[in-house]
């Protein structure tokens, strides 16, 4: 899914666009991290802490957003969106009280809370960071020199795949004789096309005169 190199990649329209919604995702994050500390889910404020500074890692650089961090931050935010699914599952599963259950108490209250919206902002938020890379791979310049050099050496590839079919066809050209006229073979034509030639060709007729003695009904 990932590329093993990638280069720093300029930020295109759309990172602008979402920068202000991925910060706004960062916060929701920070104070779930609050929010687990007070029900004591320490495990899970800490694991949320690294996902937000890979998060803010994703904000630091020359540029408004660095493209580079964006791929490891959807990493740890997926994995982490996972196993706070299935800890809201199971804590749901064992819980006395149904979601938000008006006899609950408050910290009961608050942990539904924490539980329900941590895997959603995790996985919204390795989502939102998965299409800003997306988008900025396919429609930035290319600066991948490995890349580069795939493209340059398939190009030359074909290249010399046309050249060897251009010198096979002359090649083929040079070996066949020279092709004889239609309805013509290497020693003439055929007898049937000879006979129909012939039979087109004009009668000449000679005219000869009368030669000897006339004679008339009445000589006898």
């Amino acid at each position: 899914m990932f590329p093993l190199y990638q280069a720093d990649l300029p930020p295109t329209d759309f990172a602008l666009r979402m920068r202000p919604v991925f910060i706004l995702l960062l916060v929701t994050l920070s104070l779930l991290i609050t929010g687990k500390f007070i029900i004591h889910d320490f495990w899970g404020a800490v694991n949320l802490l690294f996902v937000v500074l890979m998060g803010l890692f994703l904000l630091s650089g020359p540029s408004p957003i660095n493209v580079s961090s964006a791929p490891f931050f959807c990493l740890m935010a997926t994995v982490s969106g996972i196993f706070d699914t299935v800890t809201c599952i199971l804590y749901f599963h064992h819980s006395l009280y149904s979601i938000f259950d008006p006899k609950a108490p408050t910290l009961v209250l608050l942990a539904q809370s924490v539980f329900l919206i941590s895997p959603v902002a995790l996985l919204v938020s390795a989502a939102l960071s998965y299409a800003i890379f997306m988008d900025c791979r396919e429609n930035g310049p290319e600066v991948m020199p490995l890349a580069a050099l795939a493209r340059m050496e398939w190009q030359q590839q074909l290249l010399l795949q046309q050249q060897q079919q251009q010198q096979q066809q002359q090649s083929q050209q040079q070996q066949e004789p020279p092709s004889a006229p239609d309805g013509q073979g290497a020693e003439g034509p055929n007898p049937p096309q000879r006979a129909a030639q012939l039979l087109q060709q004009p009668v000449r007729r000679t005219i000869v005169p009368f030669q000897g003695q006339g004679m008339r009904l009445g000589d006898a």
